[in-house]
């Protein structure tokens, strides 16, 4: 995901994308980012101070949610 200098991963090369493309339009944004691990079953919020699992749930709109997440 990361990747290194070289060989910069998925999150750098969004990030200079999306900024990229804010700068060169010359737009006023406001970015939210969340940012999370699905490991053996288990979301972990990779924002938090706190190591705690989160669990995934869907609105009446059928929209997923992860309440909790930073």
């Amino acid at each position: 995901m990361k990747g290194d200098e070289n060989n910069p991963g998925v999150i750098p090369l969004t990030v200079r994308k999306l900024f990229g493309t804010i700068a060169k339009d010359q737009v006023e944004a406001m970015v939210k980012v969340s940012y999370f691990e699905v490991y053996n079953e288990n979301i972990i919020d990779l924002l938090s101070d706190k190591e705690s699992f989160l669990e995934i749930r869907e609105d009446v709109d059928k929209k997923i949610t992860l309440p909790g997440l930073t």
